[in-house]
């Protein structure tokens, strides 16, 4: 999974539910969240490190190149 981080400008509080515990691989939050952020990296940043970790996990780069 390549994930894409954000800065913003302040916290962000989600209140745990019940029906959040347990073993879960995806979840829907119950409210709308606000998304104000810049992103961590630049898009050409990203481009050229999303191109390596592809690389990576397709096996075209050894891992510890």
């Amino acid at each position: 999974m390549l994930l894409r981080t954000y800065r913003i400008p302040r916290p962000v509080t989600v209140r745990v539910r019940g029906d959040y515990a347990g073993c879960r691989s995806w979840l829907e939050i119950a409210r709308d969240l606000p998304f104000e952020g810049t992103p961590v990296l630049a898009d050409d940043e990203f481009g050229r490190v999303r191109e390596e970790i592809e690389s990576i996990v397709s096996g075209r780069v050894p891992a510890l190149a």
